[in-house]
């Protein structure tokens, strides 16, 4: 099967894993953007198939995890600066 091929055929199965991820994203986060960011990760893992798994396990690591790249580039502090809150009070 060519990469075209696959992505035909699974771009529903990207856009269905991006509404699973927008219904748990704050309102901020477009749909837009969110289904673009699925794309992409299709797309690289239409590339780097190897047939060694099924297509579909495979896709759905890179197309997870290319959402939330996505989404971690929309956060103000960035990944390796978590702010906990522990009290209201200075």
């Amino acid at each position: 099967m060519t990469t075209n091929q696959l992505i035909n055929d699974h771009i529903v199965f990207a856009e269905r894993l991006a509404s699973y991820q927008f219904k748990k994203t704050p309102r901020c986060v477009q749909w837009d953007e969110l289904r673009s960011a699925a794309y992409v990760g299709l797309v690289e893992a239409a590339n780097k198939w190897d047939g060694s798994k099924p297509f579909q396990a495979y896709a759905s690591h890179r197309i997870f995890g290319e959402i939330k790249d996505y989404l971690r580039s929309l956060h103000w502090n960035g990944r390796k600066e978590v702010v906990k809150v522990t009290s209201w009070e200075e």
